[in-house]
């Protein structure tokens, strides 16, 4: 359930990651586009959290020999809602 849980939590994390650039009228085509333009607009801990996140999810999903333990899922758990944070307070970074 771990593997599972972590790519949730990166599908709930995209999800919000499309808002907030949608919100802020930033054009992008697709994830990587996405993936750059918020790290371009967050701080270095948070643009971390993002890249951190993305990584061990994808890397859970498709690689069937990556094993994720459970102080990993709440490592995963702790970068995500400090990046939901951000994005549900109208960080004050717009990413444009």
């Amino acid at each position: 359930m771990s593997t599972e849980a972590v790519v949730l939590e990166w599908m709930a994390l995209r999800a919000a990651l499309f808002d907030w650039l949608g919100a802020a009228g930033v054009a992008y085509e697709g994830t990587r586009d996405a993936i750059v333009a918020g790290m371009t607009a967050l701080d270095g801990r948070l643009a971390a959290d993002l890249a951190f996140v993305y990584h061990v999810a994808t890397m859970a999903e498709w690689d069937e020999t990556f094993g994720v333990t459970e102080a990993q899922v709440r490592t995963v758990a702790d970068a995500s809602a400090r990046l939901l944070t951000a994005f549900q307070s109208g960080w004050d970074r717009d990413p444009k």
